[in-house]
């Protein structure tokens, strides 16, 4: 789940951040990591915290709080660091969250610096997995944690020697329209074994997050959702088809069709109907370690 407070998907409000709140929860007890009633002297509770991938600050700004910790968020956009900004802004805490923009192949902070490091649904698009664990780890103060929550492709079976080449067609389009080099949680986990790291736990949550991609499919289709894409500048036409079978509209009833269609469209048509609705201005680009 993408754990921004912009978000298009809209079950309802309510039940959206509900299901955030309860998933960067299961995550935090998944990896032990005590909250401050559990540990009232906050000996072992974070108190320096960096979000790898903090979209816009939704995240971060709920971990500060629970934590009363300090916490940095890193977004490859300048436009997600503006909105992640003005959050933090208006809940009081600038003096407490800080957003930049920053490559997470190549963090702008020192080694050791943190106690703990968050990176949610951000793995998956790193084309270097090794370099991604490695910045992590990196950035991670000695006894501290790391946790990541990804999407990834189904383990291998004993006997197969790859996916099977339906799978591989489904990833590639995937791959195509959203920027997704998946691998396997099996995969995550040996390159993990092959750095300095301990107490390495994994777990397939598939059947939890699975009913959120309805909701995203559903919500594509809507004004603001195709309005919010657009304003972002990530937005593919051809992604929402490839999201699932089709659109909900009956009358719309060849995904693959207007899939094909809208790839052989010219980059010019695209820029064009992005820039019908205005873009928020870029804000400056932090490439240096901003302390609070």
């Amino acid at each position: 789940m993408d754990h921004d407070d912009s978000s298009p998907v809209s079950l309802s409000i309510s039940h959206d951040r509900l299901a955030q709140v309860r998933m960067m929860e299961e995550a935090l007890r998944f990896a032990s990591i005590p909250s401050v009633e559990e540990d009232p002297f906050k000996s072992k509770t974070p108190k320096r915290i960096v979000d790898v991938g903090c979209g816009t600050g939704g995240g971060s700004v709920y971990l500060a709080i629970k934590f009363g910790a300090k916490c940095w968020g890193i977004t490859l956009s300048p436009f997600q660091v503006e909105k992640a900004n003005a959050l933090a802004l208006s809940q009081g805490l600038s003096g407490q969250v800080s957003f930049l923009v920053g490559d997470a192949l190549s963090l702008p902070f020192p080694d050791r610096q943190f106690d703990l490091v968050w990176s949610m649904e951000s793995a998956e698009h790193m084309p270097d997995k090794t370099q991604f664990l490695d910045e992590l780890l990196r950035v991670a103060a000695p006894g501290g944690s790391t946790i990541f929550n990804a999407m990834c492709h189904r383990d291998l079976k004993a006997d197969e020697d790859s996916l099977q080449s339906w799978e591989k067609e489904i990833l590639d389009k995937f791959h195509k329209d959203y920027h997704l080099p998946l691998c396997s949680r099996a995969d995550y986990v040996k390159l993990l074994q092959s750095l300095p790291v301990e107490d390495v736990k994994t777990a397939d949550w598939t059947q939890h997050i699975a009913p959120f991609w309805t909701a995203v499919r559903r919500s594509a289709w809507t004004w603001k959702g195709l309005t919010t894409q657009l304003r972002r500048g990530d937005f593919s036409f051809a992604a929402i088809f490839n999201m699932g079978p089709s659109h909900p509209n009956p009358a719309i009833n060849s995904s693959s069709r207007i899939s094909r269609l809208v790839h052989s469209l010219d980059p010019p048509f695209l820029t064009s109907i992005k820039r019908l609705i205005p873009v928020p201005p870029s804000i400056q680009d932090f490439s240096h370690y901003q302390e609070l």
